[in-house]
């Protein structure tokens, strides 16, 4: 028996409207959408022809047989060539007997694209170590806004470190025919004379650039600086090699105390440097090569005896004579001079003898001061180096041995344990020298240390050291200083001396505290005046 079954067809249908819209599209750019075609039917759907009226809406034609059930899926690319509204009929032709061809109407809007323009290429130039900017300028050349993104600097080429510390900013939008300018900072520290690039990734919505790219190159100059310092043994003028940061000079190995150092440039000739050496500001300043803290006679070194103890040097280079034209990079260096066999004495100690409590150092030229100090009962320390000490001898004001310590503390005035004794210096120019020597025999007695100094008993004068708040809507407090005693009172008056409170009115400890009520006062400024029997004192407050 035979049966003959009817009836089964395929069946078309798709997954969208009849019509389908795209979103803006770029000239130069596209976008695809897909439509699903499905056989709902029970028989094989031949998809025989596939096809679009306009250019501008492409798809591919291609012969599909699809199974019951089955479905395919048909991407349509929006490619727009014109600006403006555009439009196309996209139809599908099939055997299902009920609908044979099928219309899609697809509609989109093509649109002027932003144009990116950015220079290929950005020179600049820094000297070494400096900081600087410079500006690129990204131009819209197009009829719609840019986007645009900067991502991080890349080395396109060898040996070239990131020198690109900021971009400012990093992102944006560039309006239609437009251009914005962006601040690129570079920096130079620590990169030796030379040519660097770096290289800029820019994405953006410009289709014809989505990544462009800005090179930067930076030239480095060199500058003026002191490379380093050289040790110079002034009797031999021989290099004894760099002074380093830290470094200990020790006598001993010397046979005197006979040097110089040299500023050496590095690279660039100098036009002038300019020393600072133990805290004197413009020690020295060499014009020319080589550049010695001593100074030389065509490398014939002039010597330099380095104080025993802590040294600073430094060397300020300059690009013009006489410290003239652009300041470059300079040099510090702290060293130390030590002697390990001849003794030697670092410095004066100054003590207060009433409370056996140590004041400071003794320095050159240093004022003592004895009603500041509370006492004129004072006595010295010399402090002694390295090397082993058996004896120090003191001269006075011209009083050879004017008294020899054989134990430490090597004292002026002599001591008991921790028990100074007391000294009182006259008044005016006072010279210590202290000459130490080793605890063998025969004694080896190194260098004598010389310091000359003054004594005074000036008052020190009555101040008014602070006064707040300052300005003030009301009340405010001061202090005065260096009252010695005695009554204590003060007054305001105001810029045309007429007082406006008495002493009555202003209240004032013996210890010089005060406060002034100027909450009643007119606005503008005042001379509040302090007076004491060791004089007066006066500051300036502004009522508001």
């Amino acid at each position: 028996t035979t049966f003959t079954v009817t009836g089964q067809v395929p069946n078309v249908t798709i997954d969208v409207d009849e019509l389908i819209e795209f979103e803006n599209v770029f000239i130069g750019d596209q976008s695809e959408k897909t439509v699903t075609i499905k056989n709902t039917g029970l028989a094989t759907l031949a998809l025989s022809n596939m096809s679009s009226n306009s250019e501008e809406f492409q798809i591919v034609n291609e012969l599909v047989n699809l199974p019951a059930g089955a479905t395919f899926n048909l991407p349509i690319t929006f490619v727009p060539n014109t600006v403006g509204s555009r439009n196309g009929i996209v139809t599908i032709s099939s055997n299902d007997p009920d609908m044979p061809l099928i219309e899609i109407i697809v509609n989109g809007l093509g649109v002027a694209p932003p144009v990116a323009v950015l220079p290929a290429v950005v020179s600049s130039t820094l000297e070494r170590n400096q900081t600087g900017t410079v500006t690129v300028e990204l131009r819209n050349d197009g009829l719609t806004p840019l986007q645009y993104v900067f991502d991080s600097p890349i080395v396109p080429a060898p040996n070239s470190p990131v020198f690109i510390a900021n971009l400012e900013p990093i992102q944006g939008v560039v309006a239609a025919e437009s251009s914005r300018v962006l601040t690129f900072t570079l920096d130079a520290t620590g990169l030796v004379a030379g040519t660097y690039l770096n290289q800029i990734t820019v994405s953006s919505n410009a289709p014809d650039k989505s990544t462009s790219a800005v090179v930067l190159e930076l030239e480095v100059l060199p500058i003026v600086e002191v490379a380093r310092f050289d040790l110079i043994n002034a009797d031999t003028d021989e290099v004894l090699g760099t002074l380093t940061e830290g470094a200990v000079i020790d006598l001993a190995n010397f046979a005197n105390n006979s040097f110089n150092i040299v500023a050496v440039p590095g690279g660039v000739n100098l036009g002038s440097v300019v020393f600072d050496f133990n805290g004197v500001e413009n020690f020295r300043t060499e014009n020319v090569a080589p550049y010695a803290l001593a100074g030389d006679i065509s490398g014939n070194y002039k010597p330099l005896a380095l104080p025993f103890g802590f040294n600073t040097v430094t060397a300020n280079a300059y690009t013009g004579s006489n410290a003239t034209g652009t300041q470059g990079t300079g040099l510090t260096v702290n060293f130390e001079v030590i002697d390990t066999v001849t003794p030697y004495v670092t410095d004066f100690v100054l003590v207060n003898a009433d409370t056996d409590t140590v004041i400071g150092p003794l320095t050159e030229g240093m004022v003592i001061n004895t009603t500041e100090l509370g006492t004129a009962n004072l006595n010295i320390i010399a402090a002694t180096g390295v090397a082993p000490v058996g004896i120090v001898a003191f001269d006075l004001n011209g009083v050879k041995n004017y008294r020899t310590e054989r134990a430490a503390p090597y004292t002026l005035a002599g001591d008991l344990g921790d028990d100074f004794r007391a000294i009182q210096f006259p008044e005016g120019a006072n010279t210590l020298t202290a000459r130490p020597g080793s605890p063998d025999t025969p004694r080896i007695f190194g260098e004598p240390f010389t310091v000359n100094f003054e004594v005074v008993s000036t008052p020190a004068a009555l101040t008014i050291a602070s006064v707040s708040p300052n300005p003030t809507g009301g009340m405010t407090n001061f202090v005065v200083k260096n009252h010695k005693g005695g009554q204590l009172e003060a007054y305001l008056v105001n810029l045309l001396g007429t007082m406006v409170l008495d002493a009555e009115a202003i209240t004032i400890d013996a210890n010089g505290n005060g406060s002034i009520d100027m909450s009643n006062l007119q606005e503008g400024t005042y001379i509040l005046t302090a007076t004491a029997p060791s004089g007066s004192a006066q500051a300036y407050i502004v009522k508001n």
